[in-house]
């Protein structure tokens, strides 16, 4: 195979701190390859060098075996990750042909466009329609735009960064065979994740980068050590039946008229897996009072639980964290402390008015962060205390259930251990937890386990 890009002894530094240290990537003509890096720092920065937003201090860039500049180099690759780059309010057909360099000289009618859209998806096998506003596709839908319009600029090389952290299992199927499909036309593609298990469904080569630079090339076989991670929970799920049941969904309907029961006791650990990823929104809009329910489709600790949104749920001992929640769930206007004590001063009248409560919390939470103080803001914490924060939030007010949208997403392997062991900690003090995944590569926890059947009843299959 022809090899059409190249990078050499890449060195980056991020803050003074060294990221990429004498990193080597060659890609051929219509290649997948992974990339397996386990330290979403150093993903993150290559990420950005590769999308031309954070300039390395050297490096060798060729296309075509030819050496190239920095910045015609980053021109001739596309990235796509799980920020969307597409204009929401706009037409499939427009955020591929509009939103491109050198259109502004050119005016075209809606028709034309979509035409030429409509081409270029059957061209790819793709389908999608071309009328469509982007606001109203799903993520793999949009992700699908961003390919074709990848391809339709010229790019050389796609990256596609963090899948495994935003599509479902079922979707990263379907992902891969698209992929693979525009491969055998001739597009070359890596797949950039901290998800080793990701890649190896994926893709058949993959290079490990460990400490900013290249250790092993897997070519066909992935060592089985390193697919081998599975958390425990030392508790057998039988004995949670002799505690209390402080939460029971009764016949709650989905949108396809399937009906679930579950019993969820004091202290346990659930992991509910829908690959398809649609039923496990039913869930969460129940229990963040986003849809009306029957007095007694849910029974929280045996009276019914009636939420009208997120503060009520809140209110009556129910948590939620969702995915990636360091960027979703906290409050950058307030100090780090603040946001510790945000959700347990809804339980304590007068709380902000009295500064023994918080000198209390900090006295009891100080030693489990890096840094925590009155002066210190969640832009000055580093990743693991922003996690921290996340969940501590909800250790400081002890709910009596907890719901996990995949907790495990968008996070390295370092954040992924820590977060196991901030569940636990959930756990000692009788709180249950219910984690919900749409992906199997997010997480091997040995626990009560349910996979979600979308097809079959009972809803809920024990394993």
């Amino acid at each position: 195979m022809e090899e059409i890009i190249r990078i050499d002894n890449l060195i980056a530094e991020v803050n003074n701190i060294r990221m990429l240290s004498g990193f080597h990537m060659a890609v051929n003509n219509a290649s997948v390859q992974g990339l397996y890096i386990p330290k979403g720092s150093v993903k993150n920065a290559l990420g950005d060098i590769l999308r031309g937003a954070h300039l390395p201090i050297s490096g060798d860039f060729f296309y075509r075996d030819k050496r190239i500049t920095y910045d015609v180099f980053v021109k001739k690759i596309y990235i796509i990750e799980p920020k969307s780059k597409l204009i929401e309010d706009l037409s499939v057909a427009n955020n591929i042909f509009v939103i491109r360099e050198g259109f502004s000289e050119q005016i075209l009618e809606d028709r034309s466009l979509n035409r030429q859209a409509e081409r270029l998806f059957v061209e790819l096998k793709v389908e999608l329609s071309t009328l469509k506003a982007v606001k109203e596709l799903t993520r793999f839908e949009k992700v699908l735009v961003e390919l074709v319009k990848a391809v339709g600029l010229g790019r050389e090389l796609i990256v596609l960064k963090d899948c495994a952290s935003f599509l479902s299992e079922i979707e990263l199927e379907k992902l891969g065979e698209v992929v693979n499909r525009l491969a055998e036309g001739g597009c070359s593609f890596v797949y950039m994740d901290s998800f080793i298990e990701m890649l190896n469904k994926l893709t058949r080569q993959i290079i490990w980068v460990k400490h900013g630079r290249n250790k092993w090339i897997f070519q066909d076989t992935i060592p089985q050590f390193m697919l081998e991670t599975v958390h425990e929970f030392s508790v057998s799920p039988e004995a949670y039946e002799s505690r209390k049941c402080v939460m029971e969904f009764n016949n709650l309907t989905t949108s396809k008229g399937q009906q679930f029961d579950l019993k969820i006791y004091e202290g346990e650990i659930i992991n509910i897996i829908d690959c398809q990823g649609h039923y496990l929104d039913l869930i969460r809009q129940a229990v963040c009072g986003e849809i009306k329910l029957g007095n007694h489709n849910i029974l929280l600790e045996g009276v019914p639980f009636i939420s009208r949104n997120m503060s009520d749920t809140v209110d009556l001992g129910v948590g939620y964290i969702n995915d990636n929640p360091t960027q979703t769930m906290l409050i950058k206007d307030m100090s780090a402390l603040d946001n510790l004590c945000y959700i347990v001063s809804r339980k304590i009248k007068g709380f902000w008015m009295q500064k023994r409560f918080k000198n209390s919390i900090l006295i009891r939470y100080k030693d489990k962060f890096e840094l925590l103080d009155e002066s210190v803001y969640i832009e000055d914490l580093s990743i693991y205390d922003r996690q921290r924060l996340v969940y501590y939030k909800w250790h400081v007010y002890k709910p009596k259930v907890i719901f996990i949208y995949r907790p495990f997403s968008s996070i390295d392997r370092d954040l992924h251990q820590l977060t196991y062991e901030l569940i636990t900690e959930f756990t000692k003090l009788g709180i249950a937890i219910i984690l919900l995944t749409t992906n199997e590569t997010d997480m091997k926890i040995d626990c009560r386990r349910y996979d979600l059947k979308t097809k079959k009843n009972p809803l809920f299959s024990k394993k």
